[in-house]
Formats: C-alpha cells, structure tokens, sequence
C-alpha cells in the first residue's frame, strides 16, 4: 500500500512538474511572441521615381494589380476605348484615312486597321505600366512609339475621357475605387506629357459644331434677315422717289 501511494505521489509530482514547465514555456512563448517585430513589406521598403507623379508606390502597385484585367482583354479595351473616342469626337476619325469607309462600330470592330489603330496608345500603357521601376527605360519606349502615332495635343487630350470609361467598364464598380480613377489620372498625364513631346500634328482650325435643329435655326434667321434687308431697301426707294 505504501509502495502504490508512493508511486502515485511521485507520478502526480512528475506530472505536476510536466504541467509547471510546460506553463512556464507557454509564457516564455506569449513573451517571446509580444517582443516579434514583423518585417517591414516590401512595397513600403520600395522608392517612387521623382520624375513620376505618385507620392508612393502604393499607387504604382494598384496599377499594375488593375492593369492585370485590362491585359485579359487589351485588344477589346483598346477597341472600346477607340470607339469612345470616335464617338465623341468624329472629325479625329479623318486621321485615319483607312477607316473612313466603315460607318458603325461593329465594322471598326471586325477590321483589322481598326484594331491595330486602336493598339497603338495601348501599346505605349503596356509598356510604361510594366516599366514603372525603370522610368528610362519606359521613356525609350515612348520616344519609340510615339511619333508613329497620328495624333494632335488636342487628341491627346480628348483620349483620357474614352480611356478612363473603358477602365471603369473592365474593371467594374468594385474595383475601380476613386483611389484607382486618381492613380490612373496621374498615369495618363505623364504619358501626355511624355508622349506630348514626341508629337509632330497639329491641330485643324476647328468647324462649329452645329446640331440639324441649330442650322436649320440659324438659316431661318439669315432668311428672315434679307428679307428685313429687302423691305428696308424698298423703303429707301420709295422715299427717293418721293424726293424727287
């Protein structure tokens, strides 16, 4: 009997030493565990070129995640954002004098010019966009691409609108933040103004662009006019020969 109590007492005290450790390297661990300094990320260790626009590379990295969708479907965005660019202003579709023949936008999307047409500005998004890190080497890239393109400074201009619908199109509500709308906003006016200096167009005399309803007004009016013109006329005859 005291052999079995001894026993017991000594496994209880074995036991008990095994929990006493095993709590005091549980507190060595929380202990330890409080004094881990995480490592710092490696988008927050990285510096943004001072010759962009972004004030960190968060934003940069925002770009590159988005633009990822895009890529899925690049020759689509680019067409889309063609399209846009016609639509809102038809007298640029005269720069290219290949497309004036086709009328409506599933024939620009089925014609091959169109298509290449559309890519050129893409092209240069491309590859600033993967060269965001290496600012040189994206500035080659656009003293490459750019004086092949028919554009003016004003179309220039009048391309980030289509540019910007196309992003929030492919990208969706939820994605495209007004974070994201600001991080590419700044990504397009560096490459207008890159681009910019590699263009030899220049812009036409613009014509008044004048709606049906506003010409057929304005003809009424020059009518009603000489006719004015006419009456008076006749009254000045009518007063000479009252004269004489």
């Amino acid at each position: 009997m005291g052999a079995l109590k001894s026993k017991f007492r000594r496994s209880k005290s074995s036991s008990r030493k095994s929990k006493d450790s095993k709590t005091s390297n549980d507190t060595g661990n929380k202990k330890s565990k409080r004094t881990i300094n995480l490592p710092e990320s490696q988008s927050a260790r990285k510096t943004v070129d001072p010759r962009l626009p972004f004030t960190h590379y968060r934003q940069i990295f925002s770009i590159r995640n988005a633009w990822k969708a895009v890529q899925r479907s690049l020759e689509d965005s680019a067409m889309e954002t063609m399209i846009r660019f016609f639509r809102y202003h038809p007298q640029f579709k005269k720069k290219y004098p290949d497309l004036e023949k086709l009328a409506d936008d599933e024939q620009l999307r089925s014609s091959e010019p169109f298509k290449e047409h559309a890519m050129d500005m893409y092209n240069i998004f491309e590859s600033v966009i993967t060269n965001l890190e290496e600012v040189d080497k994206a500035l080659d890239e656009i003293s490459y691409d750019a004086p092949n393109l028919p554009f003016t400074h004003r179309m220039l201009e009048e391309y980030r609108k289509p540019f910007i619908e196309t992003l929030r199109i492919v990208l969706g509500s939820d994605r495209f933040t007004e974070a994201t709308e600001g991080s590419f906003t700044l990504l397009y006016q560096f490459i207008q103004q890159e681009v910019g200096k590699h263009i030899s167009h220049t812009d036409e005399p613009e014509e008044p662009e004048i709606a049906n309803g506003e010409i057929t007004n304005v003809q009424a009016d020059v009518e009603a006019h000489t006719e004015d013109i006419v009456d008076d006329t006749a009254v000045q005859v009518d007063l000479c020969d009252g004269d004489t």
